[in-house]
């Protein structure tokens, strides 16, 4: 009103919850898995990951990984980011979620 523009819609009334409910709504929507179940030698991009030791390795949301090797015989991942290789036993892998 008088001069001032208008960040948001009438939903959001100037909090920036529209923010948070569209990024939320995107995430929700498409067709991600855990990193456990993906196919191996592939890029991913990291959607979820509420596992604090592979947060600190560099595993964060919005990034993107390679899935060097996932056997289901074997109870570890091998998983490349930049540079770096790192191992990741399967129990953490369930709880990263990807795209």
């Amino acid at each position: 009103m008088f001069g001032r523009k208008r960040r948001f819609g009438n939903s959001c009334k100037g909090r920036g919850s529209c923010l948070r409910r569209r990024v939320g709504a995107r995430q929700a929507g498409g067709n991600f898995s855990s990193l456990s179940e993906a196919a191996g030698s592939r890029r991913y991009l990291v959607l979820q990951n509420h596992h604090k030791q592979t947060l600190e390795m560099g595993i964060a949301p919005h990034s993107f990984i390679y899935l060097h090797r996932n056997q289901a015989n074997e109870e570890n991942l091998i998983v490349g980011l930049q540079e770096l290789r790192l191992t990741i036993p399967r129990n953490v892998a369930e709880q990263i979620k990807v795209k």
